[in-house]
């Protein structure tokens, strides 16, 4: 009669086996829900990180263009004398252009 009373080992196994089991797919879930968050943070991060890239490199560009500006006209400084020249403009309703 005692042994009908006691759970046998068999249902220890079995008990012990489905409480793994829900304790593994609770964390499996909690796992990829995490995951799936920081998936779309990490995303985001590197999105405005080229779009911050793109932006050093364009005013690196500006930068680089207004030190070749500033030596070219210090050196044109005492240099270089400038003439200004009469521009001749074409209209557009002349049809003979050898007329200039």
């Amino acid at each position: 009669m005692d042994q009908l009373n006691r759970p046998s080992k068999h249902n220890y196994f079995i008990i012990i086996f489905l409480i793994l089991i829900s304790v593994f797919v609770v964390l499996q879930l909690y796992i990829l829900s995490s995951l799936g968050t920081k998936g779309q943070e990490l995303s985001d991060i590197k999105t405005s990180q080229s779009t911050i890239k793109v932006e050093n490199e364009i005013l690196k560009a500006k930068v680089l263009a207004l030190k070749s500006n500033q030596a070219v006209l210090e050196g044109l400084n005492n240099n270089v004398k400038v003439e200004v020249k009469p521009i001749n403009f074409l209209s557009p309703d002349i049809n003979n252009i050898a007329q200039f």
